[in-house]
């Protein structure tokens, strides 16, 4: 068992939230991504990238709760941004 790898399980998110998601302005990410080298440590860098997802996320679902009525989120700001990681990185 020396070569076991623990795998993270993927995070479902339904399509079109993640293609609402995908259009929403995320300042925060941005930000994030235009900053010269915020740290020389790849983890530090993916963290701060998740930090700022999460952060926009949680503005998308204010956003979406206040001017969609029809549509619920029902999904949390972390599974919105991890699963967006995992589909456009």
């Amino acid at each position: 068992m020396t070569n076991v790898t623990n795998l993270e399980p993927e995070v479902w998110v339904d399509d079109f939230t993640l293609e609402l998601f995908h259009n929403f302005s995320k300042d925060n990410y941005e930000m994030v991504l235009n900053t010269e080298k915020p740290s020389p440590k790849k983890i530090v860098e993916d963290l701060m990238q998740f930090d700022a997802l999460v952060r926009d996320a949680e503005e998308f679902a204010e956003v979406v709760a206040q001017h969609f009525n029809g549509y619920s989120c029902d999904h949390s700001a972390e599974s919105i941004a991890k699963a967006y990681m995992q589909k456009h990185s």
